[in-house]
């Protein structure tokens, strides 16, 4: 439970109705140095820009500022640590939706999806720069190579899954680079060149977290070597290691040695009867 979670003494004994939300949840943990050392653990929901969702989709329904607003801020009052707005290729822009969660919220910071085909890498630094700065340091990006060749075909990016992992990690330095440097500065790489870039705007805190999933060797190498936080899958424990310690070896050979990356292990809570005496009142399932 977050710190000011409520806990509902009612039972679960209705479904769901048109206007439930179920978000995926979240939870960042901070990998210890030390053993013995405590485990830092924030939570995460995602933001949508309306009441449609998995169990009564409401094909093509517009915005609804008001429910973006009220969402953004429940989370915020309930100890949220982070909101993620998610992308596809017919959803709504996730910088647009959270710069208005932003606008209504105090301490949750915001997670927006990015595929590198929808933005060029300097526009995204200084919009991103920009909404953190506006927030006061509320911004993260997660970074989304495509999964289907399909998707991304439908916003015009042909390139095969190997191609748009060495594109997204040209993407990751470029932005980090727009973030840190302070003289202009070129850039020759196989899917982005440009020359004598500077951003004037910088983040509030230097640099802006980032965030990657996947369970390739690309997505381990690019998420050990140059990313700050790491999706997964809620799996086993046993399977769970194996990938963290997977992705603190190719931390290692880039050099980074610290431990301090955080984990995002992807569960979605359904509050529901259940036949467990103990867990009637709030019976969770994983998918």
């Amino acid at each position: 439970n977050t710190p000011n979670a409520r806990q509902n003494n009612s039972r679960a004994t209705e479904p769901p109705s048109a206007k439930t939300k179920i978000p995926k949840t979240r939870l960042y943990a901070t990998v210890p140095q030390r053993e013995n050392e405590p485990v830092t653990a924030e939570f995460i929901s995602a933001s949508f820009a309306n009441e449609s969702n998995d169990l009564h989709p409401l094909p093509d329904a517009p915005v609804d500022a008001r429910f973006l607003e009220r969402c953004a801020r429940a989370l915020d009052d309930y100890g949220f640590n982070y909101t993620l707005i998610p992308y596809s290729s017919s959803s709504f822009d996730p910088f647009t939706l959270g710069a208005t969660i932003l606008a209504h919220t105090k301490n949750i910071k915001i997670i927006v999806a990015l595929r590198p085909n929808t933005v060029y890498p300097t526009v995204a630094a200084k919009s991103l720069a920009t909404l953190d700065q506006l927030s006061g340091g509320r911004v993260v990006v997660h970074f989304i190579a495509g999964g289907s060749d399909e998707e991304q075909a439908r916003e015009g990016d042909f390139l095969n899954k190997e191609e748009r992992y060495e594109r997204q990690e040209e993407y990751i330095r470029i932005l980090r680079l727009a973030w840190t440097s302070t003289t202009p500065f070129d850039f020759d790489g196989k899917y982005y060149q440009f020359k004598q870039f500077r951003s004037a705007v910088r983040p509030t805190n230097g640099l802006i977290p980032i965030s990657l999933g996947g369970s390739s060797d690309a997505a381990y190498r690019i998420g050990g070597s140059l990313c700050d936080i790491f999706g997964l899958w809620g799996e086993p424990l046993a399977e769970t290691k194996q990938q963290i310690d997977r992705i603190y070896a190719e931390a290692a050979k880039a050099g980074r040695i610290d431990r301090r990356g955080s984990g995002s292990p992807s569960a979605r809570s359904l509050p529901r009867p259940t036949n467990w005496p103990g867990r009637r009142r709030t019976g969770f399932s994983t998918s």
